[in-house]
């Protein structure tokens, strides 16, 4: 009998396998929009597996953390994560965003916990986030761990876990494969533009780039925090101290939606260029498409519009992108 699996190399190249008991042989190797095919082999593959993994998902209890300033759709991103994931809890730390703290406090009291921060407009922004992402969850941890969940996830908010193959399936591999590991490595895709969508680009993204070198942001994943690690830490903003298993990209994805909104582009980047203005002569922020950025905020409009569109939109992305139709409230595909 031979069962399918969908993995995303190293080369961003996303695999289509098949693979009988003792040997494994690659059946289709390109890019398959999920619609026409991806549908029905995860649906195999998970009906093969579900049996073996059923009795470890009960066992897995999900919390989140993540900081946010001015979201574009705080609700969607909880929503998503709450009924379609599983995600039990959430430990926010929201910057500056009092409309947030509000809506945090009369609408999902019963599964946040919200720390505030009203001065991170005093703090130059890239370097000094990083710092304040690795102490809200690190404080999360131990809050987690009283709560008696299991994992810790830490995603920002312009991101969606997505889980190909079910939620069964990502939980049964935590609580399976995954067991014994402190930092469960997840690999990501990109969200590709259409147009710029300042309400819910979660809600209207239907195409993602999959290919690591044609990234705009990180390419190094994020990661799930395993909580009976008692010497549980943050290491750097995409991992977790401790031994590390990459889970397959087959069972979840982080989907960023990297500058969706071209209005919160600029803003984002002027206060970049203002904030640290050599980072990008100096070597210190890695990213071709925010070094474009920072020199665009000072440009023409003309000019800062042609940027956006060069890095993030559909028609300048000819190579590496899949169509997998809106991912919001998917639980599989």
């Amino acid at each position: 009998m031979f069962r399918i699996v969908i993995a995303i190399g190293v080369s961003g190249l996303l695999y289509i396998m098949a693979k009988p008991n003792k040997r494994r042989r690659i059946i289709r190797q390109k890019f398959v929009p999920p619609s026409e095919t991806i549908n029905t082999d995860i649906q195999i593959w998970t009906a093969h597996d579900a049996a073996s993994r059923t009795a470890t998902v009960s066992r897995v209890k999900l919390a989140m953390a993540c900081m946010t300033r001015h979201p574009l759709a705080i609700e969607s991103w909880l929503n998503h994560h709450r009924s379609t994931v599983g995600v039990d809890h959430f430990f926010m730390c929201v910057e500056d965003s009092p409309d947030v703290e509000r809506l945090l406090r009369q609408k999902y009291a019963h599964c946040v916990t919200m720390t505030s921060n009203r001065n991170s407009d005093a703090t130059p922004a890239y370097f000094s986030q990083m710092d304040r992402q690795a102490a809200h969850v690190n404080s999360s941890i131990e809050l987690a761990r009283q709560r008696g969940f299991t994992h810790l996830v830490h995603i920002d908010d312009d991101e969606l876990l997505f889980c190909p193959s079910g939620v069964d399936a990502f939980k049964g591999c935590l609580g399976g494969e995954c067991e014994g590991y402190s930092s469960i490595h997840m690999s990501n895709i990109e969200a590709v533009y259409e147009a710029s969508d300042c309400s819910d680009p979660f809600g209207t993204v239907e195409w993602f780039c999959i290919r690591p070198t044609l990234f705009t942001a990180y390419v190094n994943g994020k990661s799930i925090g395993t909580l009976s690690d008692e010497r549980l830490q943050m290491q750097g903003p995409h991992a977790f101290t401790g031994s590390t298993k990459d889970i397959p990209a087959h069972v979840v994805v982080v989907a960023h939606y990297e500058s969706a909104c071209y209005d919160r582009w600029m803003d984002k980047f002027k206060s970049y260029a203002k904030d640290t203005p050599d980072a990008c002569a100096n070597g210190r922020i890695p990213f071709p498409f925010y070094c474009a950025s920072i020199d665009a905020a000072s440009a023409a409009d003309s000019e800062k519009k042609r940027v956006w569109e060069q890095w993030k939109t559909k028609p300048a992305k000819r190579e590496g992108i899949i169509h997998t139709g809106v991912l919001l409230n998917r639980s599989s595909l």
